[in-house]
């Protein structure tokens, strides 16, 4: 940005200008001429005020803020669905973010239980690391782009963890517990483990094997 001082600034009719210099609270950056104030101030005081007194309108307008919320969701119902479907099919980490969630709602639900913390807090690693951990196990044909063909299947089933008593989400859902899997293979193995599925499905043995 070019350095020049706020009379220099009105002379030329400008909005802000910029001096290089730092203002009383740190921030190097343009500032209004009509203030003197720097951008940056101003819009952490505007956050501060959103933060503070949308939290109260919110909280005094409680059934208005929930009716409009559902108004509006029913309203976008559509579009909102049309853009969600189109960015699962193209985009793996939206894709992995969504898987995440969906695995996490699972055990909850099969355990009765309700969420307390964040999904990348219970289950112990965010989408990132569930797209790298998957992808490294792609077998031979499997890609993002053929996602509808394959599912993330859990090597020893949720169902049979919680009759072990396990309802831990991070146990059930650990990263060497799901592996890629052709999807008539997933919907065939259904409630077995990985080992007693390849025990009926000898001929698999060489695709699934490695993950025992």
């Amino acid at each position: 940005m070019e350095i020049i001082t706020r009379k220099e600034a009105k002379e030329r009719g400008l909005d802000r200008y910029y001096t290089g210099e730092p203002c009383k609270y740190g921030h190097i950056d343009e500032r209004y001429m009509s203030t003197g104030n720097c951008v940056v101030c101003r819009k952490e005081h505007r956050k501060e005020y959103d933060k503070k007194y949308g939290k109260e309108w919110r909280e005094d307008n409680k059934e208005y803020h929930k009716e409009y919320k559902k108004k509006y969701r029913e309203d976008n119902k559509e579009h909102r669905n049309g853009y969600r479907r189109e960015r699962y099919a193209t985009d793996e980490n939206y894709r992995m973010s969504e898987l995440c969630r969906s695995m996490l709602k699972r055990v909850l639900k099969a355990t009765s239980s309700t969420k307390t913390a964040r999904t990348y807090d219970l289950i112990g690693y965010g989408h990132e690391e569930l797209v790298q951990n998957i992808a490294s196990k792609f077998t031979d044909g499997m890609s993002w782009e053929n996602q509808n063909k394959w599912h993330i299947d859990h090597k020893y089933p949720v169902s049979r963890y919680i009759r072990d008593g396990v309802t831990d989400p991070a146990i059930i859902n650990a990263l060497d517990n799901l592996m890629p899997m052709w999807a008539e293979h997933n919907k065939e193995k259904d409630d077995m483990t990985l080992e007693e599925y390849l025990e009926v499905r000898s001929d698999l043995v060489d695709v699934y094997g490695r993950f025992l």
